[in-house]
Formats: C-alpha cells, structure tokens, sequence
C-alpha cells in the first residue's frame, strides 16, 4: 500500500507490505491550524480513521487543507482596509486600519479606536490594530463626532475662545470681553441672544459673530448768553475730544453788559475753569454750564459847580 500525505499532517502508518486478507486502520492527524479533507487515490472518503481490508494493492492520498476564518469589519465612517468580510487562512498576520478622521463639510469624524472579537484585541484606542488570525473575528471601528465653530468679532473685543473642532455633545462657554469703551451688543449668525457667557450645546456646527459696540455719552450745555458749541444735548462716542466754547463774549444789552468767566461741569469736563474754551475726552455722561456775570454801565456827570 503506498500512502502520500499531501498537505500539512501526518499518518499513522507507512507506505509498506500488509497480509491479504488482514484489515489495515490508517489515522490522519492534520498539523496545527490545518484540518483533514479527506482521501483520494484507490479510495474516495473522509472517514478518519480509515479501515482498508487488504484485498488487493492500493495508492492512496491523505489530503488536509489549511482551515479559513473570516474577518468581519464594520465602520461608520471612513475606508477601512479591510471592509467588509473577508476570508483568511489560519495564523494570517493582519494589519487592519482606517483614517484617522474623516470631514464632511462643517463635521469631522474621529476614529478613536475599536472593539473586537475572535482573534482581534479585544479593545483599543488607536486607528490601526494586528494580530494573526486563528478563528472568525469581528472589528468594530468606533467613532466620535466633532463640529465647527466659527467665531469671528464685529468691533472692539475679544472672546475667551477661538474658531475649530468641538466634541459633538459637548458644551461650548464663551465669554465675550469688550474693550475699554465699548460694550457686547450681542451675537448674531446661527444664533441670536445677549447672553454673555454663552453657553452653546454642540449638536451642529455654528458661525457665530460677536458684535461689540462703542459706548456713547450725553453732553448738557446751558448757556445763559452767547453762542455755545456744542449747543444743547449732544450724543457722543467714547472718548471723543470735545472743544467746548461759546462766542459773543461780551454779550451788550443797552446799559447791561454780560461777561463769560468761565464755566461749570460734572462728568468727563473739569468741575470748574475760566475762559470761553475748554477741551475734553469724553467717557461718562456730562454737563456744562457757562458762567455769566453782569456788568452795568455808569456814565457819571458834573454839575455846574463842579
């Protein structure tokens, strides 16, 4: 009888002379990570053992074949390679991987990592993983989900926060800071609202403007006589240079004369000054008032004695 292992696994005989008539029980042992397909040759079968009663000469073939196992991979997001299910043989070093990140439009996908079965880690933090497959496996590729924010300032300010990704889920605070002389008007874009922080759920990207605006003061000027400028009741914006005067100094009413000596104020003007002139940056609500004094005319004459 002439036996041929083909493949990788032994036999528990070999090929030899065997009596007629005697009954002669072959064995196939496949190696590790291979399987026993069965006989050809003389004989057709995959009984193992294999009991040959010895009535004539045989030529047999003991087959065993490499054992297969499928890799299945899911993701959300991405290419992984590979996808899908695949069909490997035993002890196959795989290297599956898949993109750090992906971006549609204003969301970004983060890979952060896997879960597996089988012959796979069975967990991990990373966009690429290997192992030599030895049975079926599953490789579950887990993501997270980030959108953008988009800020931008209108005015003078600042935020406490800058545009770029945001874990979706996650609460975004922003505090928006007015420079000196301005204040925070508000946002505008994919939300309207004063609040200052904002606080903003990050289900969806967003492109938010802060808007701050200059702070504007009242300017009171009274003026009992001549020509004031300003005159009245001015709106003025932070830190304007104000050039306060007023004309027609000295003011002639017949025998009457009304002489400016300067002025008055609270607010952003000194409290008190002479002149008809006085200059000022204005940051606060303020009054002014110019200061008249009377004069009157005396026109003494002699009698006829003197």
């Amino acid at each position: 009888m002439d036996l041929t292992p083909g493949g990788l696994g032994e036999l528990d005989a070999a090929t030899g002379w065997f009596a007629a008539g005697s009954n002669v029980t072959i064995t196939a042992t496949p190696s590790n990570g291979w399987h026993f397909a069965g006989w050809s040759g003389d004989i057709a079968s995959t009984n193992n053992p294999l009991v040959i009663p010895m009535n004539q000469a045989y030529l047999l073939t003991a087959t065993f074949a490499i054992n297969e196992y499928t890799l299945g991979v899911t993701s959300a997001h991405g290419n992984p390679i590979p996808a899908g299910v695949t069909t490997n043989n035993w002890d196959d070093f795989l290297n599956p991987t898949v993109e750090a990140s992906e971006q549609v439009g204003l969301t970004q996908y983060v890979c952060v990592g896997w879960t597996g079965t089988g012959s796979a880690p069975p967990a991990g933090t990373n966009n690429i993983t290997s192992f030599n497959i030895v049975s079926d496996t599953t490789l579950v590729w887990l993501w997270t989900t980030n959108y953008w924010l988009d800020l931008t300032l209108a005015g003078d300010g600042g935020l406490n926060a800058i545009s770029g990704w945001f874990a979706g889920g996650s609460n975004a605070t922003i505090t928006a800071t007015p420079s000196n002389g301005w204040r925070f008007a508000g946002w505008s874009g994919d939300l309207t609202t004063t609040n200052n922080p904002l606080v903003l759920p990050m289900g969806q990207a967003y492109a938010l403007t802060a808007t701050f605006a200059i702070n504007e003061y009242t300017l009171d000027v009274t003026s009992a006589y001549g020509t004031p400028n300003p005159a009245g009741t001015t709106t003025n914006p932070w830190n304007t240079l104000i050039n306060a005067s007023v004309a027609g100094s000295p003011v002639m009413n017949g025998t009457t004369q009304y002489v400016c000596m300067g002025w008055s104020g609270w607010g952003s003007v000194p409290a008190l000054g002479t002149g008809t002139t006085v200059s000022f940056n204005i940051t606060s609500n303020t009054s002014l008032t110019w200061s008249w004094a009377n004069w009157y005319w005396l026109n003494p004459a002699a009698g006829s004695n003197g």
